[in-house]
């Protein structure tokens, strides 16, 4: 237990030392943000490894609060201006100027091209040119709203390049309508095809995105689990080092005893305390009497 409050004081003492705030870095590419923390027996070593292994990938450092900060504004700016893309899409439907070709066009939203639609074989008339013309120009205006720079920031840029080429492929065929080369018909299908991709794009990106944030979790898992491996084999140089220092003690204090032998010494043989006995009263008077028995004189004395 102690050796593992020491290792909890260490990655505290050095949280505190280098901030007390995990390393967060993202990636550009993507928008994922990454965590970097103080961690394992070696806390400063595997905080910094792990910056550098995100660095390596082209990824920045950040901070939680700078992220708060530009999520919420990024939030609020894009729900702006998809609601004035929206408007403005919506608007295109009475605007008088595109009556001629609204039966033959969906001008707000593909999901609204009708089987007519995309069975008209006709081609631009005369007289739709510019009509045509003024859709792309409006259209443009409305696209506008969700292609700006707060906008894209909102989104990771993988995106954006997925909106361009839609934007880019829809102009084209347009383009292509205007100049007589496709029927209305044509078009209709052709932008509905393109439609479904974009959509299914943007599934695939969501995918790739999900293996991708699980594949940093994994890693973080990694190298988590490598940390509590060096972070073992710490705590167990250190019990080592306990147990060295402990029979260390203990032959120290063997080594005491052995050069003061008298703190044991016992005698084997205790010499006993001898009371003496009381003095001879010799004012006191005696009687003895003598007699032979056989050769034996016996003298008894009272």
């Amino acid at each position: 237990m102690r050796l593992q409050n020491k290792s909890t004081a260490l990655v505290a003492l050095c949280s505190l030392l280098c901030g007390c705030s995990p390393a967060l870095l993202k990636d550009p590419a993507t928008g994922h943000v990454a965590q970097c923390s103080y961690s394992g027996a070696f806390p400063i070593i595997n905080r910094s490894n792990c910056i550098s292994e995100y660095e390596a990938k082209g990824w920045h450092r950040t901070t939680p609060e700078q992220e708060a900060i530009a999520q919420k504004k990024a939030n609020e700016a894009k729900d702006k201006a998809l609601a004035a893309s929206d408007k403005c899409f919506s608007q295109l439907t009475t605007n008088p100027a595109l009556q001629p070709i609204s039966s033959k066009l969906a001008l707000n939203r593909t999901d609204q091209t009708t089987l007519e639609m995309l069975a008209n074989n006709d081609k631009v008339a005369d007289n739709e040119h510019q009509a045509v013309s003024i859709y792309a120009s409006e259209r443009k205006k409305c696209t506008s709203l969700i292609d700006t720079k707060e906008f894209n920031e909102s989104e990771p840029p993988s995106y954006a390049a997925i909106f361009h080429s839609y934007n880019n492929s829809f102009e084209s065929g347009l383009a292509a309508l205007y100049g007589g080369k496709i029927t209305y018909g044509e078009f209709a299908n052709f932008r509905k095809q393109l439609s479904s991709n974009y959509e299914n794009s943007k599934i695939k990106l969501d995918e790739e995105m999900r293996r991708n944030a699980a594949d940093a979790e994994a890693r973080a898992s990694q190298i988590a689990a490598q940390n509590a491996i060096a972070q073992s084999q710490v705590m167990q140089g250190f019990a080592s080092m306990q147990n060295a220092f402990a029979n260390t003690k203990a032959a120290d204090a063997m080594m005491m005893n052995a050069t003061n032998p008298l703190k044991y010494y016992q005698p084997v043989n205790p010499t006993p305390v001898l009371t003496p006995n009381p003095p001879l009263n010799y004012n006191q008077s005696v009687r003895c009497s003598s007699y032979y028995m056989g050769n034996t004189l016996h003298t008894n004395c009272n």
